[in-house]
């Protein structure tokens, strides 16, 4: 998708945009992800672009990538059990087009 950070500062289809500050969106809530990084929001937006580009430098990542939740688990073994009971049913009868009760 995009080919270096300065892109992605810009890109518009992401809310990474508004974390770093270069677009405002009122119905994103960007001091909430922005808390996880520090108390002033230039400090928390200084280490926020540092974690992405950690795992930006870490390229492309076979275990990511391909085949969605189910692969990178292991099957559906690997998804559902992780899982609690409430949860796993809930997923089970969504799976199944049902809503659970």
């Amino acid at each position: 998708m995009v080919k270096s950070l300065s892109e992605l500062d810009r890109y518009r289809w992401s809310g990474h945009s508004i974390l770093v500050d270069c677009r405002r969106r009122t119905w994103q809530d960007r001091d909430e992800i922005l808390s996880h990084f520090g108390l002033k929001k230039r400090e928390a937006v200084r280490r926020y672009r540092e974690f992405i580009e950690d795992g930006f430098n870490m390229g492309r990542r076979e275990d990511l990538t391909g085949g969605g939740l189910r692969r990178s688990a292991g099957g559906w073994e690997g998804v559902l059990g992780g899982i609690g009971p409430v949860f796993r049913y809930i997923l089970a009868f969504s799976l199944a087009g049902h809503q659970a009760r």
